[in-house]
């Protein structure tokens, strides 16, 4: 996380059993909090998409 960035919105979501095991390995083996990870796969997933290719993605 960078020390300049502020976080204002707190969510909770609900992984598969399998999901969070992927992501408490990759916790454990950078030393970055699951918070972290899913910011970083959030800004991975999103950030390089158009508007048009998310919503096509979301509707399948």
């Amino acid at each position: 996380m960078q020390p300049s960035l502020t976080m204002s919105h707190r969510t909770q979501i609900t992984l598969t059993d399998k999901q969070y095991a992927r992501l408490r390995a990759e916790s454990e083996q950078t030393g970055l909090g699951l918070s972290e990870l899913v910011r970083r796969a959030v800004d991975t997933s999103y950030a390089t998409m158009g508007r048009e290719e998310r919503l096509a993605d979301a509707n399948g």
